[in-house]
């Protein structure tokens, strides 16, 4: 069953059944738990201790074993004040959701290590199929705050400072009550603690990295462009676009929740920086390559490949179009690029099935032998062709698909204010980079097309003031995408 302990003192042994009825909740709960590990999806806890706090006193306590189906270690046991027979007999959580909720009502919760602890918690309540969001203060952090440090505070640190008594191995409960000391004595150096208007601060600062100075945040603009989450090194750690920097970057600071990677990379920030674009596109360029170029650790998308293979089409002999699978040629332009043969075949496989092609003609016969050895039937390597023109028009649709509009154009889109235009230059199907161009003395936008004269005057001036970038497949393949995506809205010049 679970308890509630009423004590006096933190190693009075009295306990008595939890009261479930619904009270007046207090403005804090301070939380600390034992659990198999951190991580809020595959990790569980096995003892959940609560102390209701006023601002001034502990009021109530709260603490329960959890039963959990997840496998808990004979070392990690060996380390805690209960053991396997206590925990087998344990309630589950679900059997303990209603209590929890009720002891909690809706004050803030507050702990040493509250993200962590929240993130289990929630988890365990999303399992049970309840809802739970509340809002946290983390002492740790409040602490870092309010009394800068060259090192990390530990519990143990933070109570020599404030001549509380405290052992590091004491149960759940006695720590809580240490916590709930620690922040009296805390709140007591904050003027105006209780404030609505400060308590929104300190719950909203519990979010941000601990090592992020918070005018780095309140700097950040609502535009369009690339962030950049820096280490205590100043290296990129991570990097995205964002229509709206700011809101984009406090979504991060939320998802520590969802696994511990973003827990680590969260811990890891000390800085940030960001670019303002002004288009959607610039900032997916510039992200793009900044990836590449950086290669941050907790970036996984559009790192850095080392293309080998292309997919190729032609016309045989017959009028066919027909694709090949090849070698990367820089004479020729390659539909597709890819790192591994592997892949390149994955797609011609994926192209026949989307554009009904005869596999014959989609460059894959040479491996006809594999095919037909791994189940495939041999008639689909002899299926009647179509008439050239039939075939034909399912295949200029699919290498329209991954080529850009035109050759040769300019895309036009806003730049970093009112008097400027941000300039996209594609020429002979390759990506050549962008510039900010001023407006006064950018093309006519009215037409669909360069004329002679901005051909010969405006174009060349663009090219001498281009900021050059990579062309690669990520590349291709975001520029085509965003053009289908916005269709008329996007102003392209052909020339």
């Amino acid at each position: 069953m679970y308890f509630c302990r009423a004590m006096v003192s933190p190693t009075d042994d009295f306990a008595r059944p939890l009261k479930t009825s619904l009270k007046m909740s207090h403005p804090y709960t301070i939380i600390d738990m034992e659990y198999t590990g951190g991580s809020p999806y595959k990790d569980r806890m096995i003892a959940l201790a609560l102390v209701q706090f006023d601002g001034a006193q502990v009021v109530d306590r709260f603490y329960s074993l959890i039963y959990t189906e997840a496998e808990v270690s004979d070392f990690l046991l060996s380390m805690m004040p209960f053991n396997r027979e206590e925990l087998e007999a344990a309630p589950t959580f679900e059997e303990l959701a209603e209590p929890i909720i009720n002891f909690i009502g809706k004050s803030i919760l507050v702990g040493f290590d509250v993200r962590r602890l929240y993130a289990l918690l929630k988890q365990a309540f999303k399992r049970a199929g309840r809802r739970f969001n509340r809002q946290q203060i983390c002492l740790r952090q409040l602490v870092e705050r309010q009394f800068p440090i060259t090192h990390p505070r530990t519990l143990t640190a933070i109570c020599h400072d404030f001549e509380i008594p405290f052992e590091h191995h004491s149960g759940l409960l006695h720590r809580c009550e240490t916590i709930a000391a620690v922040t009296n004595c805390l709140f007591a150096e904050i003027p105006h603690i209780h404030d609505k208007k400060q308590v929104r601060q300190i719950v909203q600062a519990t979010k941000f990295p601990p090592n992020l100075p918070m005018e780095k945040v309140d700097q950040l603009p609502h535009l369009t462009g690339v962030y950049y989450f820096l280490n205590s090194r100043g290296q990129i750690i991570y990097l995205g676009k964002s229509k709206d920097i700011r809101t984009r970057v406090l979504s991060h600071f939320n998802s520590d929740l969802e696994s511990g990677s973003k827990q680590r990379m969260k811990e890891m920030i000390y800085d940030l920086q960001y670019r303002v674009t002004g288009s959607e596109l610039l900032a997916l360029l510039l992200e793009s390559d900044e990836i590449k170029r950086y290669m941050p650790k907790f970036n996984r998308a559009q790192r850095r490949k080392q293309y080998r293979f292309g997919v190729y089409a032609r016309t045989n002999k017959a009028g066919y179009l027909i694709l090949e699978l090849d070698y990367l040629r820089s004479e020729k332009r390659a539909l597709v690029q890819f790192s591994k043969k592997w892949g390149g075949i994955h797609f011609l496989l994926q192209m026949a099935l989307q554009y009904d092609l005869t596999l014959s003609l989609c460059g894959i016969g040479s491996f006809e032998h594999w095919f037909t050895s791994s189940g495939f039937e041999e008639e689909l390597f002899r299926a009647e062709l179509e008439t050239v023109a039939a075939h034909n028009a399912k295949m200029e649709g699919l290498i329209d698909f991954f080529s850009y509009p035109h050759p040769n154009m300019l895309i036009v889109e806003d730049g970093t204010d009112e008097a400027e235009l941000g300039m996209v230059l594609i020429e002979d199907h390759k990506y050549q980079g962008y510039t900010y161009w001023p407006r006064v003395k950018a093309p006519n936008l009215e037409q669909t097309a360069l004329s002679t004269f901005e051909r010969l005057t405006i174009l060349p001036k663009i090219r001498n003031h281009l900021i050059p970038f990579r062309e690669n497949p990520d590349v291709q393949q975001i520029i085509r995408r965003y053009l289908r995506k916005k269709g008329t809205d996007v102003k392209v010049l052909c020339f």
